[in-house]
Parts: C-alpha cells; sequence; structure tokens
C-alpha cells in the first residue's frame, strides 16, 4: 500500500482489544453499551462506546467519510464499509477487494486504524492493521505465522482465539486472524495524514496460505479503534472496490477441509439420513484411545452382527462416529439444522449414557473444541435398550471435525446396533408432544408387530422389578408401563384374537428431562424442572384427562407441576373450584406435595399453598417443619381434616395462606397414599378478609417437589379446573 505517512492506530492489550472487537456489532454489545448503526450511500456504518464511559461524537461527511472524535472513553469503535448477505461471498472466490482512503488522526494513546471484519462458515474474526499508536496489536497472547508482502508493505501473520460472543451472538472460542503492517507506531497529541490502497483479498489469500481458514464473508469495514484515550479522525475519503468470482481463485489450506464438499445423503421415509447396522465395517464407527472394537454375531438386535465396543483399563467406553459435515442437509438461510440421534444399546449391567455431539479441529495450526451434551439414557441390564429422541442443533461453521459420541458412565463392555441420524421430526421421535395415538406394539422396531414382540415384552416384564414405575421397553397399550396386562394384548393380537392395536384409552405422552407440556384439552401446563436436559434420570407421563405420573432419579432438586394460569381480572371465582386428587407419592428423602395457586380479592392479591404430604429436613424448608413441631401455628379443621396454617403478612395486609395437614401420611415414611376432594373455598375462607362472592383465582397448580431424592408421584386422579 501507498502513504504519505506511517502512523495511524492502535490496540489495547490482545484481551481488550478481543473485548473490542466482539462488541461492536448489534448482536454482540451489551444493553449497557452505546451503539448507533445505520446505512449511507450503501456503506453500513457503526459506532459503539462501551458502558456509555466518556463522550464520542460521529457524523458522516462527503466522499464516503465521517468524522469521529473520542474523549475519556474505555474501548470505543467507529468503523464504515459493506455488509454482505449471509453464505453468499467467500472469501477464497474474491479476485479484487481493494479499500482506497484518506484520513487524518489525533490521538494521545492507544488507537489503531485498518481494516476489521468477520467470516463464517468457517467462523473468524479478521483484522488488517494500518497504523497505530502507543500500542501494537495484537499483543503477546497470539502466534506468529509468518510474514507477507502486500502491494510494497511487509504485514507479519498472527493469530489468536478468543472466548466469548461472535457477530451473531453465540458465544464460544473462535479464531481472529490479524495483518499487522510493519511501520513506526503515530505520533502521540500531533496529527497523523494517513492514504493508501489495502489489498484485502491479497490477505485472505495470504491468511489462507498460512493455514487459516477463509469462509463466507459477512462483513469488511474500515475505521478505528480506541481503547482509554482521547482522540479525533476525520475519514476525508473511502472508496471500495470489489470483483467476485464464480469459483474458488486459490487453495484454501487443505488441512481443515477434511471433507470434499457434497450433496447431502437423502432423506428416508421414515426420517433417517445416516444408518449404521454394523452388517460390515464402518471406517466412521469407532471408539475411545484405550477402548477396543469389534464386529460380533455374539450380540445383535437386527441382522446378524453388532459392534462390540470393550472398555480400557482406565478410561470408560465409549462409541464414536465420526461424522461427515456434508451428509446432513444445511439450511438455505445458514442457520442451525435439528436432528436427531440414537441406537440400540445392549449391557450386561445397568448403565447410563451420556451423549455429545464433539466439535473439533485436530490441526497444529487452530486446536480447538467444542462439546455439546445432547442427552443421557439408561440401559437396563441384559435387554436391546432402543435409545432415542436425543435431538441436537448441528451447524457446519467454525469446526472442521465432528463426532457423535455414547460414553458409558463406568468401565462396562456394550453392543450397539443399528446406530441412525435422523430429521428432527422422524418416526423415530419419541418426544412429539401430541396425544395422538401410534402403534406401541412394535417393540423391536422393525415395522411388522409379531411374535419376536411378544418375546421382547416377556423379558420385560420378567425383568421388572417395580422399581421404575415408568417402563417403556414393554409396554404394549401407550401407558409408558410394563406388565403383564401388556404381554396380554400383544399376544392377543399376534394371534388374531384381537383385530385392532391394542391402545391405552386414556392417551399419553412420555416426556425426558426438564421439559414444558401444554395440554389443550384441559389448557394445562405441566412444567419439570431438575437441571437434567434430555435425561432420562427425569421421565414424566402427562395424560390426556390431565392426570401425570412423576419420577426422578437420583436428582439434587426437582420440581414438577401442572397447573392452569387465567386472566387477572377474568371472573374464575374461587368458589367454583372443585378440587380432587388421589396418588401415590414414594421419596427416598425430602418431598412436598401441594396445591398452589393465588386469588384477587378486589386489588388485593393473595397467593396459597395446600400442603398433602410433607417431609422436608434439608435447610431449605427445615423452618416449617420447626414451626409445625413447636405449635407456632395454629390449627383449623377443612371438611373434618386438620391442618395447620400460617399466615403471612405484606403491608399490614395478609399476602399468603399456607396450609399444612396434620396427620401427614409420609411423616414417617418413604411412602404414601394422598386423596382429598373439597371445594378450594373451603379453605380460603380462612383468611378473615375472604369473600367468596368477589375473590377470583388467577393460578392454581399441584405440585411436587423433592430434594436429594429418587421418587415418584403417581397422580391417577387430578382435576382443579372449575
Amino acid at each position: 500500500m501507498k502513504k504519505t505517512l506511517t502512523k495511524m492506530l492502535s490496540v489495547l492489550t490482545a484481551v481488550v482489544c478481543f473485548c473490542v472487537v466482539s462488541a461492536f456489532n448489534l448482536f454482540t454489545a451489551n444493553a449497557a453499551d452505546q451503539l448507533i448503526k445505520g446505512i449511507i450511500d450503501d456503506y453500513v456504518y457503526e459506532i459503539w462506546n462501551a458502558f456509555y464511559e466518556g463522550d464520542v461524537e460521529y457524523e458522516n461527511t462527503d466522499n464516503n467519510g465521517f468524522s469521529f472524535s473520542w474523549n475519556d472513553i474505555h474501548n470505543s469503535t467507529a468503523l464504515k464499509g459493506n455488509g454482505f448477505e449471509k453464505n453468499t461471498v467467500q472469501a477464497d472466490q474474491v479476485k479484487d477487494y481493494s479499500i482506497d482512503y484518506s484520513l487524518d488522526i489525533n490521538t494521545d494513546g492507544i488507537a489503531y486504524v485498518g481494516v476489521q471484519g468477520w467470516m463464517s462458515n468457517a467462523l473468524a474474526k479478521f483484522h488488517i492493521v494500518e497504523a497505530w499508536a502507543s500500542w501494537q496489536p495484537p499483543g503477546e497472547n497470539a502466534e506468529k505465522l509468518g510474514s507477507v508482502i502486500i502491494g510494497d508493505t511487509t504485514y507479519d501473520l498472527f493469530w489468536s482465539i478468543y472466548v466469548g460472543q461472535t457477530f451473531d451472538g453465540r458465544g464460544y472460542n473462535y479464531p481472529m486472524y490479524w495483518s499487522v503492517a510493519r511501520r513506526d507506531p503515530l505520533e502521540l497529541n500531533s496529527t497523523n495524514h494517513l492514504e493508501g490502497t489495502i489489498d484485502v483479498s491479497g490477505h485472505f489469500k495470504a491468511w489462507a496460505s498460512a493455514g487459516l481458514d477463509v469462509g463466507y464473508l459477512y462483513d469488511v469495514k474500515f475505521g478505528i479503534e480506541a481503547y482509554k484515550s482521547n482522540g479525533s479522525a476525520k475519514l476525508i475519503s473511502m472508496d471500495t472496490n470489489m470483483d467476485a468470482a464464480t469459483e474458488e481463485l486459490f487453495d484454501k489450506f487443505k488441512i481443515h477441509e477434511p471433507y470434499e464438499r457434497h450433496d447431502p445423503l437423502p432423506v428416508g421415509r421414515d426420517g433417517r439420513i445416516i444408518t449404521v447396522d454394523f452388517e460390515t465395517e464402518n471406517d466412521k464407527a469407532g471408539c475411545y484411545s484405550g477402548n477396543t472394537v469389534k464386529l460380533t454375531k455374539d450380540a445383535f438386535f437386527s441382522g446378524e452382527q453388532s459392534l462390540n465396543v470393550c472398555c480400557g483399563e482406565y478410561i470408560s467406553s465409549a462409541f464414536c462416529y465420526e461424522l461427515d459435515p456434508y451428509y446432513l442437509p444445511a439450511p438455505s438461510d445458514g442457520t442451525a439444522a435439528r436432528f436427531q440421534t440414537g441406537a440400540r444399546i445392549y449391557a450386561d449391567k445397568d448403565t447410563s449414557f451420556k451423549v455429545y455431539l464433539y466439535e473439533y479441529n485436530d490441526e497444529e495450526v487452530l486446536p480447538q473444541d467444542k462439546t455439546y451434551h445432547i442427552g443421557k439414557r439408561i440401559c437396563k441390564a441384559g435387554q436391546w435398550t432402543n435409545i432415542r429422541g436425543l435431538f441436537f442443533d448441528f451447524k457446519h461453521d467454525n469446526f472442521r471435525k465432528y463426532m457423535i459420541i455414547f460414553e458409558a458412565d463406568s468401565n462396562v463392555d456394550f453392543f450397539i446396533d443399528d446406530f441412525f441420524i435422523s430429521s428432527a421430526g422422524s418416526a423415530d421421535d419419541t418426544a412429539i408432544q401430541t396425544f395422538e395415538a401410534g402403534k406401541r406394539c412394535d417393540l423391536n422396531g422393525d415395522g411388522t408387530i409379531n411374535s419376536f414382540d411378544i418375546v421382547l415384552c416377556r423379558k420385560a416384564v420378567l425383568k421388572s422389578t417395580g422399581n421404575n414405575i415408568i417402563e417403556e421397553s414393554g409396554d404394549a397399550n401407550g401407558d409408558f408401563k410394563t406388565n403383564v396386562s401388556d404381554l396380554v394384548l400383544l399376544t392377543k393380537y399376534v394371534l388374531g384374537v384381537s383385530d385392532e392395536i391394542p391402545l391405552t384409552e386414556n392417551e399419553a405422552v412420555l416426556l425426558t428431562g426438564d421439559n414444558i407440556f401444554r395440554n389443550t384439552d384441559n389448557q394445562c401446563t405441566l412444567e419439570v424442572s431438575a437441571h437434567r436436559q434430555n435425561d432420562d434420570a427425569v421421565s414424566t407421563i402427562v395424560r390426556r384427562d390431565g392426570t401425570f405420573t412423576a419420577e426422578w432419579n437420583r436428582i439434587a432438586d426437582y420440581t414438577c407441576g401442572s397447573y392452569a394460569e387465567y386472566d387477572e381480572y377474568s371472573l374464575n371465582y374461587c368458589k367454583d373450584f372443585d378440587i380432587n386428587y388421589y396418588a401415590d407419592i414414594n421419596s427416598t428423602n425430602d418431598i412436598d406435595v401441594f396445591l398452589r395457586g393465588a386469588f384477587r380479592e378486589d386489588n388485593q392479591w393473595i397467593d396459597f399453598e395446600i400442603h398433602e404430604c410433607f417431609k422436608w429436613n434439608s435447610y431449605a424448608k427445615s423452618y416449617i417443619s420447626e414451626a409445625i413441631d413447636s405449635g407456632k401455628y395454629e390449627t383449623v379443621t377443612v371438611n373434618g381434616v386438620e391442618y395447620y396454617m400460617n399466615k403471612e403478612y405484606r403491608a399490614g395486609k395478609i399476602s399468603n395462606l399456607y396450609f399444612y395437614r396434620k396427620d401427614d401420611p409420609i411423616k414417617n415414611s418413604d411412602s404414601c397414599c394422598i386423596e382429598n376432594k373439597y371445594n378450594l373455598s373451603d379453605f380460603l375462607e380462612e383468611c378473615s378478609i375472604y369473600n367468596e362472592e368477589i375473590a377470583c383465582v388467577t393460578k392454581i397448580g399441584m405440585y411436587v417437589e423433592s430434594y436429594d431424592s429418587n421418587g415418584y408421584a403417581d397422580f391417577k386422579e387430578l382435576s382443579f379446573a372449575k
């Protein structure tokens, strides 16, 4: 590039600079930051000022220029240039991209001038630094890759990793590319005039030749960045010239392209895209280093073979599938697509499997990785477990290589068969939240209901210990439980005694892990929170009639609630709500089952809770047990049953009502049955201000809370709507 005076801008330290470049876009600036964006004469401009600290002034001027001043700022940028539609312009297809500019700058500290921009697929932030003041970017934390002469200027090439948000708001580590001109620093507290031509396309080629991965252009902008300094600048003129080709003009560093681009695999009628049956060798199927794998006829679910994964001495066993990213169809708009994965797994003991999407670059130049937890499933000992409904979002962008991993939680050998990846809405989707009945009798998933399914059902019934109230392995009628009735119904159908698929009359949905389900039949919402995403240690059956069965295993903090909400000013009178519930409850530790709601009376809102069984020794609710034992709460009788009652006040008015059953059925036991019928007014009339003629319900629901326990709550009857 040509210039009349070799002086120009600066960066802060490497870390501070990284914070700047990640923050000047609309999607990544903090809400407390000042951000101005706009378009003028086909150029995009943006001004960013961290924390609104200090003062910045910006004005667009003639010849595509601008004036910019900053005083006592923490971190600020002023940029102007071009933006591009997503996935339309590849950096390696740009024949020429040059920026002619003329600029004056005066600063007393850290500032630098040059080009900044983003690339997607592969994701990277890039800088072409033409001049700096009191500090030279990119700092000590960047790795030097070499140097290159572009035009008549020598640039040093660097790369570094920044952990933070990107231009699109996705927060993970990404690479930053640097070209830094070898020049003297700007003269402080003096006007420095800079002019010349920046060959941006030359830098794209230089980075690719140095082993950096270039992708689609998101934006390319020229401007100034400053840190904890004062100064002013005037971009006198700027012109951009770009010429793109329809094919790649230079080779990208091929180590970053482990797979050739190709059309995605077709989606089958069942929604499956990738299926591995292990009848033959598959070079993408493997295991952890330290494990061994082999094809075997010793056990298999379908066909004649499966893959046997054998654990190492000091490492847990895991199945790994290397995913070619071009196998999967990608949305045209460049967004992430949703898929699901699954398999059949057999182990000799109960084993929990964590499933991951592992994204990584294993090259020496850009070693990066990210692990995305897809879900967790428990495989029962001595039977083939159907693992499915494991959803993940996939976007081939920042990383070059990918693996789907099924990792056992212990050193155990296992067999895996019929591994698959499918579209999210395929027939393998067991988490579709609908009450529409489907075929439940095809237990082995071969598409036919026959004697083989009877064999599997019989095995599941024999292995059913009764420890788990939700058992899907032998479920034939769609109630997500395994018992003799399933075997009887299935046998009758296969033998022709029954002409119809046996289905439960009260259609149900099985939810796995944390979930929110809205039942349109009774306008209730069921919400499960256990900090377990897609983890079958937490399972919930929701039925069309509003009843539910909740089960949890080794959960530290568990909540499940089925509730209805109403407009605050709707006329849902409390006296119209008849409550009815019948449930079996079990918990190895703390548990609380209660009706919770709120009602409005004139302009006063009062919350209420009616606790039917309460056993809580840990700190969070120990004060309640202490108050009950000490006789602090008064006793009231509702429909012949005694309850402890506590009232809480706010600003001199009742704000909360609490009722605790005196003859608590679970107080000295791990199990109990709760049953009650009452009108809501039977309890609320204990509140001195309650007026059933005007009091209206705003929210009401049944809740189960548990701490550090295994347990279940099986509601066979539940209704609380008016």
